[in-house]
């Protein structure tokens, strides 16, 4: 996972995601699997090697440590908007985001016509940030 994350918890409207992760990292512990989660009727890595995850718009939920996060992901060069709500906790000398969104597998031709596969699938993101 590479990127930049600009998040001040007084003024979460100047705040700003733009992450990406190698699409062929994907590791389920399983390499057979894995080898074929990366072929093109997956993730197809070869030719979209990046997932990205970019906001539009970060807002306060309210209540301390709540946020709001409203952005593009990218899969397989097909962007979605997303909306979902994250928390986020001052840890060292950064910031411990940790959130959840679904999307829809078929929106990003992810797992070809796979009838064992679920349509929507939940992400969930823990993302520990230090200053730098």
């Amino acid at each position: 996972m590479q990127g930049s994350i600009v998040f001040n918890p007084a003024n979460p409207g100047t705040a700003n995601f733009n992450v990406t992760v190698d699409a062929g990292s994907v590791n389920t512990g399983n390499n057979s699997r894995d080898g074929h989660l990366k072929k093109e009727d997956y993730f197809n890595s070869t030719a979209f090697p990046k997932i990205s995850i970019v906001s539009t718009k970060i807002t306060s939920a309210g209540k301390a440590g709540s946020y709001l996060f409203d952005g593009i992901v990218t899969i397989k060069g097909k962007a979605k908007n997303i909306s979902f709500p994250f928390k986020a906790v001052a840890a060292g000398d950064g910031y411990l985001f940790d959130g959840s969104f679904k999307i829809n597998r078929r929106d990003f031709k992810v797992g070809g016509n796979s009838l064992v596969l679920s349509d929507v699938l939940t992400v969930n993101l823990k993302i520990k940030t230090t200053q730098g």
